[in-house]
């Protein structure tokens, strides 16, 4: 299937990116909402910005100072700002306390994909401090694709509303979906949230197309090698993962 070029909304939150289509396909795609509950489960989900961007992004927290996301938010690149003193961007997330907020700056930032149809579209990035476990435990990796149909759960911090990208953005949203199943729930500023199965994050928000208003995810276990390699190379403990054996327990 041939696609046109992706256009990524920036709005001073995550962009998650969709097909560029015309206005017709796109008014087709009106029941195309992340109109999900809002939540404060998941304490490791939390939202992220760079200071050089106009956009930010959902991730999720994978080890104490490491968090997966997706590497179109960071325009692909990898960079690295640790010892100079000046911030990358800020991790917020809503701690387990429900005190609100808090900050953690972010000092570096790895990024596995490429900016062809957005492969691979999977990065980490780097925080200067841990996150204490009494604020957030870090979510498990697969290291295997997860079961056709296992229940999952979808978050994102975007938008409610694909033709009003202001309206609902910058609050937490969880919502059901069974793995394999057509999902139309993207909406800007969740791209890099995650797929969840159990405690484990299985794939992470890339874009949708706005003809078919159908979203698009990024597999985190292809580069699940690569990414405990980037761990262990900021020194850190390498990230919990789920089991391998072909599938996660459910």
């Amino acid at each position: 299937m041939l696609l046109r070029p992706l256009v990524c909304v920036v709005l001073l939150g995550s962009a998650a990116c969709s097909t560029e289509t015309s206005d017709d396909a796109a008014s087709s795609s009106q029941d195309a909402l992340l109109d999900a509950p809002v939540t404060r489960a998941h304490p490791e989900v939390g939202m992220w910005a760079l200071v050089d961007r106009e956009h930010a992004c959902t991730g999720t927290l994978v080890t104490a100072q490491v968090v997966v996301t997706a590497a179109h938010c960071l325009d692909f690149r990898t960079l690295d700002t640790r010892g100079a003193g000046q911030p990358l961007g800020w991790f917020l997330i809503d701690g387990n306390g429900g005190e609100g907020p808090k900050g953690f700056v972010i000092d570096a930032a790895k990024s596995f994909g490429i900016d062809i149809l957005y492969t691979n579209d999977v990065a980490l990035l780097h925080l200067a401090t841990p996150v204490p476990e009494s604020v957030a435990r870090p979510a498990r990796l697969a290291l295997d694709a997860p079961r056709a149909g296992s229940s999952a759960l979808l978050l994102g911090y975007g938008c409610i509303d694909r033709d009003d990208q202001r309206r609902g953005r910058g609050v937490k949203r969880a919502a059901e979906m069974r793995i394999g199943d057509v999902s139309r729930r993207l909406c800007p500023w969740d791209s890099g949230g995650p797929t969840l199965v159990g405690d484990t994050v299985v794939q992470v928000n890339s874009y949708f197309h706005e003809g078919t208003g159908e979203d698009s995810f990024a597999a985190v276990w292809p580069v699940a090698r690569a990414i405990a390699a980037q761990i262990l190379a900021w020194n850190e403990a390498p990230p919990a993962r789920a089991p391998s054996g072909g599938g996660l327990d459910t």
